[in-house]
C-alpha cells in the first residue's frame, strides 16, 4: 500500500488509533510517524501532482509505491541469509562426503551411518544425508554391498 492519501490515513487512524503517513506492505500494519522506513526504489514512485510547481519538485521527494517498516524488512533479510547459509553448508558437505569416501574407497565400508558419525563434528546429520542424496541423484555415488562408492 505504501504511502497513504488523505482518505486512507483517516481510515487507518480510526481503525488502529495511530497517526501515520505510510502502511507496511510486508506486515500489513501502519508505520507510526518517526519509525524507520525501508523504501524500495525499484518498485517506483507515485507521479507528481499537477499542483506542485516545477521549481519545488527539486526540493521535495515523490512518495514511494512500496515501503516497509524496519523490523519486517529485517526479518525477511534474516530469512534470506539463513537460506543462503544452508545452501553454502550443503555445498561444503557434498565436498566433504566425496573427500571422506575417496580417502577409504574399500567396498562395503562407507554406509550412511558411518558417514554421518564421521562428519557429525562438522555438520548436522540431516545435512550429511542431504549431501548423500544429492550425490546419488547426480550419479556421483553408487551403492555396492550396502555401502557407497564413488562412481
Amino acid at each position: 500500500m505504501g504511502w497513504l492519501d488523505r482518505k486512507q490515513r483517516r481510515r487507518v487512524r480510526k481503525k488502529y488509533h495511530v497517526r501515520t503517513q505510510y502502511f507496511c506492505d510486508m506486515g500489513d500494519h501502519p508505520i507510526p510517524v518517526g519509525e524507520l522506513l525501508v523504501i524500495d526504489p525499484k518498485k517506483g514512485y507515485f507521479p507528481w501532482s499537477s499542483s506542485v510547481p516545477q521549481a519545488v519538485r527539486g526540493l521535495t521527494a515523490r512518495q514511494p509505491k512500496w515501503c516497509a517498516c524496519y523490523t519486517c524488512h529485517k526479518k525477511e533479510r534474516d530469512r534470506i541469509r539463513e537460506e543462503k547459509e544452508k545452501k553454502r553448508m550443503l555445498r561444503y558437505a557434498v565436498r566433504r562426503v566425496i573427500e571422506v569416501i575417496d580417502h577409504k574407497p574399500r567396498r562395503g565400508y562407507w554406509t550412511k551411518d558411518k558417514c554421518v558419525s564421521k562428519l557429525s563434528g562438522e555438520f548436522p546429520g540431516e545435512v550429511v544425508l542431504q549431501a548423500i542424496r544429492k550425490l546419488r541423484k547426480r550419479g556421483s555415488l553408487k551403492t555396492r554391498d550396502g555401502a557407497y562408492l564413488l562412481a
